[in-house]
């Protein structure tokens, strides 16, 4: 291969083909393969090799434990691994507790930089989540915040979707007596005292 080629290969990204360049044409001289067959194959290889690199790096950004990974496997039923669902089945839930915390802050980190309607995005994909899932304290959580910065003097919006922020207060206060979560509560009418 000459350094032109390789250059534009590595221009385009194609880094199997750059790799494996004699292989595949040591291959395709001894199997006699047409100019599409060869070009097929190549292509089939580079389209495998990102396919197998983008699971390894979002499965590296997961940051999931080792224990709790299971990999691809291709087969009938049978032969697929157990899971240990004694660790997995808590860690799934950690994770989507998380994920509410994670909506909540997010939503707080865009209101403070002043961007509101991707605050409001956030908090509504949280609450349709809690909703779902019925994770209600992190649910509550997230209608006082919402509330809360709705209620706030330089608020754009007075509302999120259909409801508004007092309605908002008043499911939060509801959520918040029925799980007899005092320290919210007391957050909450400090809040509904001032406006």
């Amino acid at each position: 291969m000459n350094e032109d080629l390789a250059r534009k290969l590595r221009r385009l990204r194609l880094y199997g083909l750059l790799t494996h360049w004699d292989d595949y044409m040591t291959m395709a001289q001894k199997r006699r393969f047409s100019p599409v067959r060869l070009l097929t194959h190549i292509v089939a290889e580079e389209y495998r090799i990102k396919g197998e690199n983008a699971r390894e790096r979002r499965l590296a950004q997961a940051r999931i434990p080792e224990v709790l990974v299971m990999e691809t496997v291709v087969g009938p039923a049978w032969c697929l691994p157990l899971v240990d669902t004694q660790r997995a089945v808590p860690f799934s839930e950690t994770m989507t507790e998380s994920l509410m915390k994670t909506w909540d802050r997010v939503g707080v980190d865009f209101w403070q930089v002043g961007n509101q309607r991707k605050a409001l995005s956030w908090w509504q994909k949280g609450i349709q989540d809690g909703e779902m899932r019925g994770f209600r304290p992190d649910l509550a959580r997230i209608y006082f915040e919402v509330a809360k910065h709705l209620l706030h003097p330089q608020s754009k919006q007075k509302r999120l979707g259909e409801i508004s922020a007092e309605q908002y207060l008043v499911k939060a206060r509801t959520m918040f007596q029925e799980m007899d979560l005092q320290w919210d509560l007391e957050e909450l009418e400090s809040i509904s005292a001032t406006n």
